[in-house]
């Protein structure tokens, strides 16, 4: 434990950017594992979900260009 507080003071440029690069990594896991969560619960406060599906439809309106 002293070494490593030892090696952040020494060297606090090179720490600062692995304590950051750690932050941002960790931030962006949790981020996804959050989406991830989210959709896979979609809908399923509903009973019966397994028999849940959706219908959709797209419409290109004549003389128009599709736009993505």
């Amino acid at each position: 434990m002293i070494t490593a507080l030892r090696n952040i003071v020494r060297h606090k440029l090179y720490s600062l950017i692995n304590i950051c690069g750690f932050a941002v990594g960790l931030a962006c896991v949790i981020f996804v594992l959050l989406f991830i969560q989210d959709e896979l619960s979609y809908d399923k406060w509903i009973p019966g979900t397994q028999n849940l599906y959706r219908v959709e439809k797209t419409y290109h309106a004549p003389g128009r260009s599709l736009v993505l």
